[in-house]
C-alpha cells in the first residue's frame, strides 16, 4: 500500500471517531439539567399567562373609560403676512441639474438633488412658503 493511501485511510478513519465521541459526549443531560429546564419552562409560562391577562385586564379598563372631547381644539391658520416664491427645480431635472440653485444673499437655500448623483426629490422642492403671526 502506497503512503496516500494510507494516509487517506488514516484520515477517514480519525474524523469517524471524532464525530462518534462528539456525537456521544454532548447528548447526555443530567438529572440537574433537566430539573433546571423544567423549573426555567414553567417560569415562562407562568410569567406569559401573568403577561396575557395583565393585557386584557387593561383593554377592558380602556374599553370601558368613555371617550373626552379635547377642551381646546385648533382653528384655522391665520393669513399669511409674508410669502416667499422659488423656483420650480423640477423643469431641468431631467438633466440632473438645478435651475437657479442656491442664493446665500437672498437666504435661499434650497437643494432638491442629492449630494452626489444630483437625483431629483420632488418632495424635498420648496414652491412656495406663507409666513404667519399667531
Amino acid at each position: 500500500m502506497s503512503k496516500a493511501k494510507k494516509f487517506f485511510i488514516l484520515l477517514i478513519a480519525g474524523s469517524l471517531v471524532i464525530l462518534a465521541v462528539s456525537c456521544n459526549s454532548s447528548g447526555g443531560k443530567t438529572a440537574s439539567e433537566i430539573s433546571a429546564e423544567q423549573t426555567l419552562e414553567a417560569i415562562y409560562t407562568e410569567e406569559t399567562a401573568q403577561a396575557e391577562a395583565d393585557a386584557n385586564a387593561g383593554l377592558e379598563i380602556e374599553a370601558a373609560q368613555p371617550t373626552e372631547t379635547p377642551l381646546l381644539t385648533p382653528g384655522e391658520p391665520p393669513e399669511p403676512e409674508r410669502t416667499l416664491k422659488d423656483t420650480d427645480s423640477s423643469i431641468r431635472a431631467y438633466e440632473n441639474r438645478a435651475v437657479s440653485g442656491d442664493r446665500f444673499l437672498d437666504s435661499l437655500y434650497e437643494r432638491p438633488f442629492t449630494s452626489e448623483e444630483m437625483i431629483y426629490q420632488p418632495d424635498l422642492d420648496i414652491y412656495t412658503v406663507d409666513f404667519a403671526h399667531d
